[in-house]
């Protein structure tokens, strides 16, 4: 695992930059970036969205943009990604936007914990030996190799270069007869949707989901799908207990 030694820290790399910094997206996911880059002393000099979030708007103090007015602004710039991607579209459009510009979609915990840094690489170097020593094959290690790379550079092709097809992951799966599945925080159901799709055997899901607002659209999804499925309005953890629970009603409640 010396693949360290070559993986230059994003936060540094985006300090010695000489080009401007924008930001793609706002949010959530907007609102930790700009605190990331307070606490590195990155300048942004913008902030952009797609172009059906742009609208007459400020974020943060910054007037929120559309992706061709910055390209007039600046004759070249480095973006930062501040949304997560799940739609085959958008994902092709982040490595099209890859190819006119530096282009990086910094790692940030969804909640808790903090970012990959050096330090900690080289804190916990040798638990990370001996996870990846463990693994059983070649494809295993490639992917903790790969996920590790882009904590530390934030570069996108470490995430492409380890990608199973969604069909090979779920023949993989070695189910009993009739299984029950349990979605535990099922957000609106699509999960449970492809689990049916995969495994029409599948005895019944029983489907957890602690936001009001995910849940509602959970219980219209599960009735307009006709699944053998129970929607839940409850959040699961380790023991009976009483926590903090962050509503977005989104894939961001935490």
């Amino acid at each position: 695992m010396n693949f360290f030694n070559e993986c230059r820290f994003l936060w540094d790399r985006l300090k010695s930059s000489h080009k401007p910094i924008v930001i793609y997206g706002t949010g959530d996911g907007a609102d930790k970036l700009l605190d990331l880059c307070e606490r590195f002393h990155i300048k942004i000099s913008a902030i952009f969205a797609s172009d059906g979030f742009v609208r007459d708007r400020t974020f943060r103090g910054y007037k929120v943009e559309s992706y061709n007015n910055v390209c007039e602004r600046f004759d070249d710039f480095i973006i930062l990604l501040s949304f997560a991607v799940f739609k085959d579209d958008m994902y092709e459009r982040m490595f099209e936007l890859r190819e006119h510009h530096e282009f990086y979609a910094p790692d940030m915990p969804l909640f808790g914990g903090d970012i990959l840094t050096p330090d900690e690489v080289r804190k916990r170097a040798d638990e990370m030996r001996r996870a990846y020593d463990i693994l059983a094959d070649e494809q295993s290690k490639k992917v903790l190799e790969c996920v590790l790379k882009y904590k530390i550079t934030g570069e996108i092709q470490y995430l492409r270069e380890c990608e199973s097809n969604r069909d090979e992951i779920f023949k993989k799966l070695k189910l009993p007869k009739n299984p029950v599945y349990l979605d535990l925080g099922a957000y609106d159901g699509d999960t449970v949707y492809e689990f049916f799709e995969r495994f029409p055997d599948c005895a019944r899901a029983v489907a957890v989901e602690p936001d009001k607002a995910n849940y509602k659209k959970l219980q219209s999804n599960l009735k307009e799908w006709n699944l053998p499925a129970r929607a839940v309005n409850k959040a699961v953890w380790s023991h009976f207990c009483e926590l903090q629970f962050s509503m977005e009603s989104s894939r961001n409640s935490h």
